[in-house]
């Protein structure tokens, strides 16, 4: 098993976007703490290629938070990514406001 880290958010290279640090795994469900649960295979899919194609790099720095973004893939892999606002944080913080107003509509 290969898992990508980070330190501080210093783990993307020149270019790279969300997809190239998350991956291409089929996912089954997401939910983002405080607001719920995305049980449908392919609603959490349509929602992870969302969060993927739209999210836009900010910086490497991360903040402190206590909402969280678990996105589970069909391999069995759960990732747990932070939240703040209309951002998550894996490898750096990326803001994707696309992906928050999908999320919303999909529960």
């Amino acid at each position: 098993v290969f898992q990508r880290v980070s330190f501080n958010g210093g783990a993307v290279i020149g270019g790279e976007s969300l997809l190239d640090t998350l991956g291409t795994a089929s996912v089954t469900e997401m939910t983002l703490s405080g607001v719920g649960t995305v049980k449908d295979a392919a609603s959490a899919q349509h929602l992870y290629d969302t969060l993927t194609s739209s999210a836009s790099y900010q910086s490497a720095g991360c903040q402190t938070t206590s909402q969280s973004l678990l996105i589970k893939f069909s391999n069995g892999v759960t990732l747990q990514l932070a939240v703040s606002g209309e951002k998550v944080m894996a490898c750096g913080t990326w803001a994707c406001p696309d992906f928050f107003a999908v999320f919303t509509e999909a529960l």
